[in-house]
């Protein structure tokens, strides 16, 4: 018999107080608890949980599998990014140090959104802005921290 180990995507902290944060592995499974020292990923909040045909805890939404699992792919399970939202599915948003919002819209889009968002970071310093929308499709809103005085 043939084990796949599941990777890391993101960690979920539980609504119950008290409780510990979670790894998220790949597929939506929910790992093991974790210290944010031993593992700083990318934490996601505003997800519905079940279980599997196997009674493991999984994240239920597809989309926002597809989501974790893609920001993964492209490096943003460790940084920049501290968190990502989904309790609104019409606005997911990912959000930054010192409170950097990207809005990445609705859940059906964000995939690709995630790769304009790949390539946007190797272009410019994502740090200089208060938020990024990509909700426009080929457009992105950058809204800088400083006002420029024209």
């Amino acid at each position: 018999m043939d084990l796949d180990e599941r990777v890391p995507v993101a960690k979920v902290q539980d609504a119950v107080e008290g409780a510990e944060p979670m790894l998220i592995g790949q597929g939506g499974v929910l790992l093991q608890p974790v210290t944010e020292q031993d593992f700083p990923f990318l934490s996601a909040s505003g997800m519905e949980f079940g279980k599997d045909e196997f009674g493991r805890d999984l994240v239920l939404d597809d989309g926002v599998i597809a989501v974790l699992e893609r920001l993964h792919e492209h490096g943003m399970s460790a940084g920049p990014f501290c968190e990502v939202d989904f309790s609104d599915l019409s606005s997911v948003s990912l959000y930054g140090e010192d409170d950097l919002q990207v809005i990445l819209g609705p859940i059906d889009s964000a995939l690709s959104r995630i790769d304009a968002l790949t390539a946007l970071i190797a272009e410019v310093d994502i740090n200089r802005y208060r938020s990024i929308d990509l909700r426009f499709g080929r457009e992105a809103i950058l809204v800088p921290r400083e006002v420029v005085k024209r």
